[in-house]
């Protein structure tokens, strides 16, 4: 939306190049694209997909659960974390305790 790309482009992207799922790339280009497109919605779309690639880099999830931080911060993070100046996240996701929840696929 940002760079002028259209409704279909957008879906299109979200769906074949972030394999996001059909319903979920039309929600998301929704969000975008209703009156005009909202601000935060398309800033937040920007750190989903700076999130995406940290990970699919092999970034770790742990720093995520920190609290909210920008992308940019993480490797900071963790080197805080080492370094035990920041804590590790007080609680994890019940999800993350099953088998293959951290595999890819």
């Amino acid at each position: 939306m940002l760079n002028g790309a259209s409704f279909i482009d957008t879906f299109r992207t979200l769906n074949s190049t972030y394999e996001f799922s059909q319903r979920t790339a039309y929600t998301i280009a929704m969000r975008l694209y209703r009156g005009g497109g909202l601000t935060k919605d398309a800033v937040y779309l920007r750190g989903l997909l700076q999130i995406l690639r940290y990970l699919r880099e092999g970034g770790e999830l742990e720093p995520l659960f920190i609290g909210k931080v920008a992308s940019a911060h993480l490797p900071m993070i963790s080197e805080l974390t080492m370094r035990e100046i920041v804590k590790p996240p007080a609680l994890r996701p019940r999800y993350l305790e099953t088998a293959g929840a951290t595999e890819e696929t």
